[in-house]
């Protein structure tokens, strides 16, 4: 059973695009951060690097890690990386640690590969400096409910189970959040775009439009999804 989602082609087909969730976090952290002001930043699961590329060219005094599980992401981004303030690898979030704070630190789904949020949550907070700000993007449920989902892409030779379909309410994050000594702020993200079915590749997300304009997210495991940023502080008042 894996443990991550293996289903990358998106990013490996397009390793410069930036998706329309990065792009409405970029503009998230840029009108919360100081342009000119110096820092570390970190990017969970960066992919092919699309995000930190392009939050370079607005934070230009900070430096810039990002990580992810993937060989051949981690190719693509090391390949059109030009700033040398900027660090790509290979890695995996539970064998790695470092000897620093990031005074930024972005998740984007990631966090609905795992079967319970705690553990890899509280490492990242761990990595976050006290006036620092974590941005979370992915699956929330707006309802008080947390589901675990494991899936089997069967279209793909040698198919295993893996996971990137849980969906954690938003009301429990909160409350962990709260008593671990965190503000957090949601919003809720609407895809702009309408997307189809991929009927090589099913397990991917696409689209239902309803007769009022409004889209339905969902994917081929038949799931719905509600997709929600997250801006994690620590309460210096608590």
């Amino acid at each position: 059973m894996k443990a991550v989602n293996s289903q990358i082609e998106a990013y490996l087909k397009e390793p410069d695009r930036l998706k329309y969730h990065a792009k409405e976090l970029l503009e998230m952290i840029v009108d919360k951060i100081n342009p000119s002001s110096s820092g570390e930043a970190l990017d969970i699961g960066c992919a092919s690097g699309a995000l930190i590329r392009n939050l370079s060219l607005k934070l230009i005094n900070y430096n810039f890690t990002g990580f992810d599980i993937s060989k051949d992401l981690i190719e693509y981004a090391n390949k059109l990386n030009k700033n040398k303030s900027t660090n790509f690898f290979v890695g995996d979030f539970n064998s790695i640690d470092f000897d620093k704070k990031f005074n930024l630190i972005c998740a984007s789904g990631v966090l609905s590969i795992f079967q319970e949020f705690e553990t890899p949550l509280k490492k990242w907070l761990s990595w976050l400096s006290d006036d620092g700000l974590l941005y979370i993007f992915g699956r929330f449920n707006s309802r008080d409910v947390d589901t675990k989902i494991l899936f089997r892409n069967n279209t793909r030779s040698n198919a295993e189970w893996e996971g990137g379909l849980s969906a954690f309410s938003v009301h429990t994050l909160s409350r962990f959040l709260k008593q671990s000594g965190y503000k957090c702020d949601f919003k809720k993200f609407h895809l702009p775009i309408d997307i189809k079915e991929d009927i090589s590749n099913p397990i991917r997300t696409f689209t239902k439009e309803f007769q009022n304009g409004d889209r339905l997210v969902m994917d081929g495991a038949n799931i719905v999804a509600e997709h929600f940023f997250v801006v994690i502080r620590r309460d210096l008042e608590s």
